[in-house]
């Protein structure tokens, strides 16, 4: 098993991304912003959205980790829940 740990962190100002990107299987990377706020809400995938633009990442394999709770699947990404960040994780078995 790969250790699912961020192999870059992909930063800048408020006005540019700023992600981590951990690395998975075979070089395959999944784009993930991380919020502290409870409340999910659009413009935390405001980050995701250009990743995926500049990259061709597909938004499916794209999170935000957010400090709430819950899972919700959106065009931009999926959301997960603090607790819930080892969903993301286990892609790396």
């Amino acid at each position: 098993m790969q250790a699912c740990l961020p192999t870059s962190i992909f930063g800048a100002t408020s006005q540019v991304l700023k992600l981590i990107v951990s690395s998975i299987r075979e070089k395959e990377l999944i784009p993930i912003e991380i919020k502290s706020g409870a409340t999910l809400t659009a413009d935390f995938f405001s980050s995701l959205v250009k990743w995926n633009a500049l990259t061709g990442n597909d938004p499916a394999t794209s999170y935000v980790i957010y400090g709430g709770e819950g899972e919700q699947v959106r065009s931009q990404g999926t959301a997960l829940g603090w607790s819930q960040i080892g969903k993301v994780a286990r892609q790396c078995s």
